[in-house]
């Protein structure tokens, strides 16, 4: 039964008639609603005694019921106190018998890995696919992420073909040129006197040091060599050392072939007595990199690179071209000069700065930067 309480002090109550006290002092209401001077309120459940009560305005009546139904005086509810939050409560225990009829179904099988795993034919999945799939071979990203192959540690990277010559196996070499020939192209050349004025001036001003430019120039010829002349590199390589810049040059490019897994012998000079600090320095690296020192052994090289001088003038610039009579002279496959040889072209980076030599040699020389930063690489065409 819905009523409206209204109460001595102004404000009225509207809510269902939950139970009432046996002495009539108490009126309990379910989602009771007050109004007053502020917005309603609404409360589950609220208790209303008689001395506040003014009057009661009966909203709804009850439903009609059945005259044959029986009617029971109703319990007066009970109000239980407030338990405390630190008391324990003793958690239901949760039934399980919701799940009995799966355990039961299921209970005993093991999952067949190996039936299930036949039962998927992975060849005619693909084959579908590809024959679906429109795209070339060679187009698949796939196709550029190959694994490459690993190799041993005393097995050569670049391989090499080896026929029967003269009853000796020795490597077949592609012909190559390092000149413009092709092209009809004139390469302008710097004499050894100038290039030696150029490096001297430069170390004097400080803008690279003696180290750096060794092994700006050693880093070079390797590259040179693992760009041109790859080929050659499958066998030992022989370098025919003088005590001097140039000799530093090549030990440090017999350093980087040694750690590329090369065999590479130093065949020393006669007279080590006069060999500059840089020098020593150099041949100390690469006797701790696993460089062997020539001593009349009989060890057939594919490569010889040669610091021997083959000119009057010695300049202190790496210069890399063919020396015919020094390659004949050490009976070898191919000779790599790292000097001055006549009409020789500038191809190896000694690290001089663009600046210095663009003030000494002048704007009209076609230069290439290498290692990251503006050094002179090559001295070609306009």
């Amino acid at each position: 039964m819905t009523v409206l309480v209204k109460l001595l002090n102004g404000q009225s109550v509207e809510g269902l008639i939950e139970a009432i006290s046996q002495d009539s002092s108490l009126l309990l209401l379910s989602d009771a609603v007050v109004c007053g001077e502020g917005a309603p309120m609404r409360f589950p459940r609220l208790e209303v005694t008689a001395d506040q009560i003014e009057s009661i305005d009966i909203l709804s009546d009850v439903p009609s019921v059945d005259s044959r139904a029986t009617s029971h005086p109703s319990e007066p509810p009970t109000w239980q106190q407030n338990t405390p939050r630190n008391a324990k409560t003793t958690p239901r225990k949760a039934s399980s018998n919701w799940s009995q009829d799966d355990v039961r179904r299921y209970k005993g099988e093991e999952f067949d890995f190996q039936g299930n795993l036949d039962r998927f034919d992975k060849k005619k999945v693909f084959s579908e696919i590809r024959q679906q799939d429109p795209t070339r071979p060679e187009d698949r990203l796939v196709s550029h992420n190959l694994a490459q192959r690993k190799m041993r540690h005393d097995q050569n990277v670049l391989p090499g073909r080896i026929v029967d010559a003269d009853g000796e196996d020795q490597i077949l070499l592609e012909t190559s040129s390092l000149s413009l020939n092709e092209k009809k192209s004139e390469i302008p050349c710097v004499a050894g006197s100038l290039l030696e004025s150029i490096e001297q001036k430069i170390l004097l001003s400080g803008a690279i040091s003696n180290e750096q430019m060794i092994e700006n120039g050693g880093r070079s010829l390797c590259s040179f060599l693992f760009e041109r002349q790859s080929e050659l590199l499958s066998a030992s390589v022989l370098l025919a050392l003088s005590a001097d810049r140039f000799g530093s040059y090549a030990l440090c490019a017999g350093r980087h072939l040694l750690n590329r897994g090369i065999r590479v012998f130093a065949n020393l000079p006669a007279d080590m007595r006069m060999a500059p600090t840089y020098f020593n320095a150099a041949l100390r690296q690469f006797q701790k990199c696993g460089g062997i020192i020539f001593e009349n052994q009989k060890e057939k090289v594919s490569l010889v690179i040669s610091s021997l001088p083959v000119t009057p003038v010695t300049s202190k610039a790496l210069i890399c071209s063919i020396a015919p009579n020094t390659t004949a002279a050490l009976n070898a496959r191919f000779g790599l000069p790292s000097e001055i040889p006549s009409g020789g072209c500038v191809l190896c980076d000694v690290g001089w700065p663009a600046a210095q030599v663009e003030a000494l040699l002048g704007s009209k020389w076609r230069y290439s930067r290498t290692f990251g930063f503006a050094s002179y690489l090559v001295i070609g065409d306009k």
